[in-house]
């Protein structure tokens, strides 16, 4: 308010209105990790705790910012800070251990109380949920893939396998319950499924022979005789059955065929 007094009791009062200059932030704006308003005069508070400009706001959320001048001067500002993951790729091996830029946020992974800066190494499709002011929500999906070793897509491999899974998942090898690194020796055409979290799925296949030493073509004298794991595949002589550690003594010329899973035959 601007007085003008004069003699003889003169007085007129003019009201004016002073407006801040505002730059790097405008009403409903979206900001990433922070935000560093310029403004020429005035007090300020966010979401009604006083604050000054000498640092850049982080608060992650809706916020509102009000600019305080005199005789009931308030200007609002309303705008939206998002958080901000640094180096976010579509997927990560074995782990990833994130920094979330932003601050006033609170975080879940996967249900649970999440800590910024903690490794995360849960095979699959994680959900990094961060909560923010005015009831802010976002889900990030951070992707860890496992590292495999001992078979490759569609790898041929002889005798037996270690599969290991690192970090460990659930594992299957058609259908059955695989255990990480073990020893896997049955014969065929299979198929490892991997699963983890949020419907994350890979598949690999693969095929297990025969040790070579196992059979080899030759000719015997008097009997054949074979001992073998039924479990780790099954033989046939001329089309039949042959049980291991059987004498086989029919003089001739014959045809062994080692039957394996999945259509598997040598």
């Amino acid at each position: 308010k601007l007085k003008i007094v004069g003699v003889g009791g003169y007085e007129k009062e003019y009201v004016f209105t002073i407006i801040p200059t505002v730059e790097n932030i405008e009403v409903g704006g979206t900001y990433q990790g922070s935000v560093s308003p310029v403004i020429n005069g005035g007090s300020f508070k966010l979401n009604g705790q006083a604050i000054t400009l000498d640092n850049p706001i982080s608060t992650i959320g809706h916020n509102k910012l009000t600019i305080h001048g005199t005789n009931g001067y308030v200007q609002e500002i309303t705008f939206t800070l998002e958080p901000v993951i640094e180096d976010l790729e579509s997927s990560y091996q074995q782990f990833f251990t994130p920094n979330v830029i932003g601050s006033e946020m609170t975080m879940k992974l996967n249900g649970n109380s999440y800590t910024n800066g903690t490794k995360i190494e849960t095979v699959g499709n994680n959900k990094l949920v961060v909560n923010g002011y005015g009831g802010y929500t976002k889900t990030f999906t951070i992707t860890v893939v496992p590292l495999i070793t001992g078979i490759e897509n569609n790898s041929v491999v002889h005798g037996s396998v270690q599969i290991k899974v690192s970090p460990n998942a659930t594992l299957t090898i058609d259908g059955a319950s695989y255990t990480n690194n073990a020893s896997y020796t049955k014969v065929g055409n299979h198929t490892l499924k991997i699963t983890g979290v949020h419907g994350y799925e890979q598949i690999l296949a693969f095929t297990l022979k025969e040790d070579s030493s196992t059979i080899s073509a030759e000719q015997y004298s008097g009997a054949f005789n074979l001992t073998f794991n039924k479990n780790n595949f099954e033989i046939l002589i001329d089309g039949a059955n042959y049980s291991s550690n059987t004498n086989y003594c029919t003089i001739g010329h014959h045809e062994l065929t080692l039957v394996g899973s999945n259509g598997y035959t040598s």
